[in-house]
């Protein structure tokens, strides 16, 4: 990672390309959980989240939120770890609706 990668995403911090099974987007990553999106592909992204929020002086709090599909516990999980490892203090909202 070059030293301002992360100022445009903090998906640009992956040592490697992304699956190609993975959808990024700016408004996030959709895969399905250990088929492309897998623990270092959460961890990787989660801590370049941090590190944006960092860089940009943002308050390093986050509120992590799953559906009721079989894999969010285990996804959020993976999410809350990497962002507490990451630095960031978090809230788990647990399940929530979706619209």
């Amino acid at each position: 990672m070059q030293d301002g990668d992360f100022l445009i995403s903090p998906v640009a911090r992956w040592k490697t390309a992304p699956p190609e099974s993975l959808i990024v987007t700016h408004s996030g990553i959709r895969g399905r959980p250990q088929e492309g999106l897998t623990v270092e592909v959460v961890e990787d992204a989660v801590q370049g989240l941090v590190e944006l929020l960092s860089h940009r002086g943002v308050d390093l709090s986050l509120a992590v939120a799953r559906d009721e599909r079989p894999a969010g516990e285990s996804l959020a999980c993976q999410v809350i770890e990497a962002a507490l490892a990451a630095g960031a203090d978090v809230v788990d909202l647990g399940a929530v609706s979706t619209p």
